[in-house]
């Protein structure tokens, strides 16, 4: 399991956005109806387990390439006594599932860490249904905004961050070149803003300890920036002025 990215760090992620979630979930083109829904990098399965417990004539499969993720969503599963929802590890780039299979398919703040677009997006168009919604989440880390009074510097680690740290930090900017690049069309964005007025939650969530780690290490970030950045931050938190702005973006489309 990714240190940074653990069933810990997921559940205290879902705790802060968890309003956005219910609203990606209310966005699916669900009516009642049975339905085949896929959750590509499920995690430890909270969404899949909400939407099967909120939809209970539709299927739910959730993938994930972790092992032990995988092991939590099946626990959580059981723990939940949610019967129609289930869980594979799987790669999302070769998926073990029929061409048409699935009505919805589903990613949350997953092709940031994508590799390889291009092979997931294929993979995503053969197991979705003609007339199938996608629906991918992702955070729009480009525009996230920290005020400190050295902005250059937050700029730095924002950059770090999408350059360096994420496999695919620009995801957010990229999906609707991904829609059109695979023919997905009728395409739907919504955008929903976080703010966040502690550091220590910011930090939690965004793990700036270790952006700013990488950033040394690979010399984009001096230490004399890092000394300035903990100035900012620790003045900023002690007059009760951080804040943190940021974007999650919805977009969902169609396989005509």
């Amino acid at each position: 399991m990714n240190d940074l990215y653990n069933d810990a760090y997921l559940n205290s992620t879902t705790e802060f956005i968890n309003h956005i979630k219910e609203k990606s979930h209310n966005l699916l083109p669900l009516n009642g109806s049975p339905k085949n829904i896929l959750e590509i990098g499920c995690g430890n399965g909270y969404d899949a387990i909400q939407l099967a417990e909120k939809n209970p004539l539709c299927q739910v499969t959730g993938i994930d390439i972790d092992e032990e993720l995988i092991s939590a969503s099946i626990k959580n599963a059981a723990d939940s006594k949610c019967s129609n929802v289930g869980f594979l590890l799987s790669d999302a780039e070769q998926m073990p599932f029929e061409n048409n299979t699935f009505d919805i398919v589903r990613a949350e703040r997953v092709f940031q860490h994508l590799k390889n677009v291009p092979a997931v997006m294929k993979e995503i168009y053969r197991v979705l249904k003609p007339g199938g919604t996608v629906s991918i989440i992702e955070t729009d880390w480009p525009g996230m905004d920290i005020f400190i009074e050295d902005f250059s510097i937050a700029k730095k680690i924002i950059e770090i961050l999408c350059q360096n740290v994420l496999s695919n930090g620009f995801a957010s900017r990229k999906i609707l070149l991904y829609f059109k690049e695979s023919n997905i069309e009728k395409v739907d964005i919504d955008i929903f803003p976080l703010i966040m007025t502690k550091y220590p939650i910011a930090t939690e969530l965004i793990k700036f300890d270790h952006i700013i780690d990488i950033g040394i290490k690979n010399k984009t970030l001096t230490i004399e920036e890092k000394n300035i950045w903990l100035e900012n931050i620790d003045f900023v938190s002690k007059n009760n002025c951080f804040n943190l702005t940021l974007n999650v973006v919805i977009y969902s489309g169609t396989k005509l």
